[in-house]
């Protein structure tokens, strides 16, 4: 009967280590198109912003930080139709979280879109905005063996000023002038 219970146990054991490696990786959906300021900071377990304007909703910045956050795991971020415009301008300052500027990712990470003609990520930053690329990867060269992937999308109008990089980025840069939110 002991070793019934111990190889049952081990059993249990076993399949709880197994589902925990699983369910590390998240998905997301944001619930806004905008890029409000994240002065009360992101909730990493599901990319709700904790405060300000955005309080309650899920931006495509809060989610790429929860992600980020997340660490292991391939997460995903679903998005739905229509333009996720990215707004927050990093001002010339350096920094890859996230937090402003560019979308840093630095985690392995899926975004899917609706369609590239549906799902737009945009950009209103232009020279003057310091770090406007719309998407950064491993940017510091600090994360290996990421997987980045991107499905169903259009990516626009990011700049990029060409100075201290080692990761991928995408900017698809546009020719408008753009003003710096």
């Amino acid at each position: 009967m002991r070793t019934t219970h111990s190889a049952a146990l081990l059993l249990l054991v076993a399949a709880f280590i197994f589902s925990a490696a699983i369910c590390r990786a998240v998905t997301y959906t944001p619930t806004i198109f905008t890029d409000p300021p994240l002065s009360g900071g992101v909730n990493s377990a599901n990319g709700v912003i904790t405060g300000g304007a955005g309080s309650g909703q899920v931006s495509l910045r809060s989610a790429v930080i929860a992600s980020n956050a997340n660490g292991v795991g391939a997460d995903i971020i679903t998005l739905g139709t229509g333009t996720y415009l990215l707004s927050i301008s990093s001002g010339g300052t350096a920094e890859n979280a996230a937090m402003s500027g560019d979308l840093d990712i630095n985690g392995s990470l899926t975004i899917n879109g609706n369609g590239s003609a549906n799902t737009i990520v945009s950009t209103n930053y232009d020279s003057t905005c310091g770090d406007g690329k719309v998407f950064g990867v491993n940017q510091t060269g600090g994360f290996s063996g990421l997987t980045v992937s991107f499905n169903g999308l259009t990516i626009q109008n990011g700049f990029n000023n060409g100075a201290n990089f080692v990761g991928t980025f995408f900017n698809a840069q546009s020719r408008r002038r753009r003003e710096c939110g």
